[in-house]
């Protein structure tokens, strides 16, 4: 049960599976996502009690990782371990690259990426389309998103050894639907471009790409984001964007491109006995 808690005291070392529709498809031209990503996210483990902030730090994720050895799931597959919007801080005054919020991770997001490379997990970051992300972490700051720095921030990310990126769409461009196609399809170039292969989830990406979307990405969402709480993606709301997602032509998923209904959130404070 330890493995899938979460939120059941501040600090706790939540736990969050990454899943996929495992369905048959096309794939972005970078050679990875031949099986469905597995592992652990910090989205959501939360150190508030109404768990409404993304809170993550180094020791955190370290425990994360360990559990997963401890437990025996990174044998049975779950091998990365992806940092959600939490990390982030600022851009460097000097170069105008991000940086990482030195009170989470004092040792450094690289000194991080290689300890969890030789513990035989594969690292992961997120991002956002607009300017800025989707949540501080519970911090009084705005967190910079990748706009106007795509290939800059890919370059980053290659450069610290990171495996898995997630792009999100939040900041000055969420309402902009009209730049969605071409943020993705930009975004996805500057991966390529970058000096290290990295596995690519998108989570608007289809809304913009649809039948089009698997060679821009390796993993699409094609759901609203899971709950932690008995309802979860089983509401109304939730089934109705599914099926009505699905009906816009959603590529079947196989090696190299995955469509995703989101991270399963179980065992939290929401998901007690109905």
């Amino acid at each position: 049960r330890f493995l899938f808690r979460h939120g059941e005291a501040p600090g706790a070392p939540a736990m969050r599976v990454l899943t996929a529709v495992m369905v048959a498809a096309g794939a972005m031209p970078n050679g990875l996502g031949k099986t469905p990503p597995m592992g652990w996210s910090t989205w959501m483990t939360c150190a508030d009690e109404g768990c409404t902030h993304d809170y993550c730090n180094e020791k955190e994720v370290k425990e994360a990782a360990q559990a997963l050895i401890d437990t025996g799931m990174q044998k049975a597959g779950y091998n990365y371990v992806n940092l959600d919007d939490c990390w982030a801080y600022n851009r460097s005054v000097t170069d105008g690259s991000l940086t990482w919020d030195p009170a989470r991770f004092p040792s450094g997001i690289p000194a991080l990426t290689d300890w969890l490379h030789d513990k035989g997990f594969k690292f992961g970051l997120y991002t956002s389309a607009g300017n800025e992300t989707c949540s501080s972490g519970g911090r009084p700051i705005r967190i910079p998103g990748s706009r106007g720095h795509y290939e800059q921030d890919a370059e980053t990310f290659a450069s610290w050894g990171v495996d898995y990126v997630k792009f999100d769409w939040c900041g000055d461009i969420y309402k902009q639907i009209w730049e969605g196609a071409k943020a993705h399809k930009d975004w996805a170039a500057a991966m390529l471009k970058a000096s290290r292969p990295m596995f690519l989830e998108v989570v608007a990406g289809f809304f913009f790409l649809q039948g089009d979307i698997a060679n821009y990405t390796n993993s699409w969402r094609f759901c609203e984001d899971h709950q932690d709480h008995w309802g979860g993606e089983y509401s109304t709301v939730a089934q109705l964007v599914c099926r009505a997602d699905q009906a816009l032509g959603s590529p079947q998923s196989g090696p190299g491109g995955w469509a995703s209904m989101d991270l399963l959130h179980t065992g939290g404070m929401g998901c007690k006995a109905p």
